[in-house]
């Protein structure tokens, strides 16, 4: 009796192990036959002859460029666990080298079995190298003055530019874009998208910050005027648009303790709050606090101080403290336009 029920064991065993040996995979296509470094996808396979051991791992396996399994090329792109046909979602690697030969194929562990690859070639291609720039030195551009962005890098099938609002055009789908113009000041951030010249259409993008400052910047007539020794502990914005101004004459010095909160760092929203500040020959600016949102133009023999870092335009003779002068751009003549200030402007500079 003993001898029977172990011989039963046995059968069933050399059955179990004989349906294993005989289950096969098979890779099927692929939903395309290019990628980009780094892209998903999602590879099915079928299996034939039964079902594999509980515990079992379907691996997904790419081959080296040339489309070889046998070497040491191939590698392990993703891995799912079940007994049955199924998917496998995979990762190309980022450092995949470019090649339009690879294969890939499904591998089980229990047992150890080898499927077919997917049956034709599939490209694997880097995302190309971009870069923009904008002619002409600094990072500034000027309201109703054209500037000239230029792009740099790989080869490219399209291109498609975005100045960042505010500008003229706003958009190109140039290589060279043409001439831009910015007409509202304040910072822009250029964003580039540029599609690679291969069966994948892999993509990179470049940006760009540029700040604009005003051309020959208007004095409004509604700015305050400083001629003494002026402490601002809280900036009175005009209840419209959330923007205040002050004009600082030749011996006048202001002292700033507040500043604007709602400047994004990037590009202002129309609902900002704004600080601007047109500083003189011989005006002082101290600035306490300092957050997105103040510009200062400073003329020769301006004098502006604070550990801040407001966008400021500033002739070559101005002084800047250490921290402002990170963050400001020098500039031959700043022209300012005094056909709005009131009669009762600074006085040293009547007429205007």
């Amino acid at each position: 009796m003993r001898l029977l029920s172990r011989l039963t064991t046995l059968f069933i065993v050399f059955v179990w192990a004989d349906q294993l040996s005989a289950q096969t995979i098979t890779t099927d296509p692929l939903p395309a036959t290019d990628f980009c470094v780094g892209e998903a996808t999602t590879i099915s396979f079928t299996v034939t002859g039964g079902s594999f051991a509980p515990g079992n791992a379907f691996i997904a396996q790419l081959s080296d460029p040339a489309g070889d399994f046998a070497g040491t090329g191939k590698r392990i792109v993703g891995r799912s666990f079940g007994t049955e046909s199924g998917s496998i979602e995979v990762v190309i690697p980022e450092d995949q080298e470019p090649s339009d030969m690879y294969r890939i194929r499904v591998a089980a562990s229990n047992p150890v079995t080898i499927g077919s690859d997917n049956g034709t070639d599939i490209g694997i291609y880097a995302h190309p190298i971009v870069s923009i720039r904008k002619e002409g030195g600094l990072n500034v551009a000027f309201t109703t003055l054209p500037i000239q962005l230029a792009y740099s890098g790989d080869q490219l099938s399209a291109y498609l530019w975005n100045f960042g609002g505010a500008s003229s055009p706003e958009v190109s789908i140039s290589k060279t874009p043409p001439p831009m113009t910015y007409y509202k000041a304040g910072p822009r951030t250029v964003r580039f998208t540029g599609t690679g010249d291969n069966g994948a259409e892999c993509t990179s993008s470049a940006s760009l910050p540029i700040y604009v400052f005003e051309h020959n910047p208007t004095i409004p007539n509604d700015a305050f005027i400083i001629t003494g020794d002026t402490v601002i502990d809280s900036l009175p914005y005009s209840s419209s648009d959330r923007k205040v101004d002050y004009w600082v004459c030749p011996g006048g010095k202001l002292t700033i303790r507040d500043s604007p909160r709602s400047g994004d760092g990037e590009d202002w929203s129309d609902d900002a709050e704004r600080l601007t500040i047109y500083a003189e020959f011989g005006a002082t600016v101290v600035l306490e606090r300092w957050d997105d949102g103040t510009v200062i133009y400073a003329k020769d023999g301006a004098d502006i101080r604070g550990e801040a870092h407001p966008a400021t335009l500033a002739e070559e003779g101005a002084a800047l403290s250490e921290y402002i002068e990170r963050s400001s751009y020098r500039t031959g003549t700043i022209a300012f336009d005094y056909s709005q200030v009131p009669p009762n402007g600074c006085p040293s500079l009547a007429p205007y």
